[in-house]
């Protein structure tokens, strides 16, 4: 029963959670990992953009093919959470894709960066670029990012029932 309420999010979480290891390609691809690895935050913040049209097309997908063609902005906003949650939990196998496979030297490239720029002293860069934080960071950011994305794009979703008097 919980699987069938919620497939639309599952599904969503999924094609998120992979639109985001493409996006991770794409960083390393632009030399955001390497070359302009100080850079990379600061981008990666552009992220949420796309992030956002998916989110529109979850809760669109939600309304049409759950509700119906109406859904309220709680509904939508509710469904959005969801989904941010599911992709909280798929995100450290995200992240252990993201070091194993897409750019295994991304932290110690961030850790020198930090420290030759003067950023940061090595033990402060070592504590925040490392493969256990940036788990923790994108639980997190999935979670508050993704629940006022929700909020949002409810406002933009939401398609009242009336009723014909």
């Amino acid at each position: 029963m919980f699987m069938k309420n919620f497939r639309t999010e599952f599904r969503w979480a999924l094609i998120i959670s992979f639109f985001t290891i493409l996006w991770y390609y794409f960083e390393k691809w632009i030399g955001l990992h390497d070359e302009f690895v100080g850079r990379e935050d600061l981008f990666n913040l552009l992220v949420y953009i796309p992030i956002a049209v998916l989110y529109y097309f979850e809760m669109r997908n939600k309304r049409e093919d759950y509700y119906k063609g109406y859904i309220s902005w709680q509904k939508a906003t509710l469904s959005g959470g969801i989904l941010s949650a599911l992709i909280a939990v798929i995100s450290p196998l995200v992240q252990y894709i993201f070091k194993e496979y897409i750019s295994p030297e991304f932290f110690e490239n961030a850790i020198e960066n930090a420290v030759e720029v003067g950023r940061m002293k090595r033990e402060g860069a070592k504590t925040l670029f490392n493969y256990r934080t940036y788990i923790i960071q994108s639980i997190f950011d999935s979670l508050a990012y993704g629940v006022v994305i929700s909020a949002l794009v409810a406002l933009i979703v939401k398609r009242e029932y009336k009723e014909k008097q």
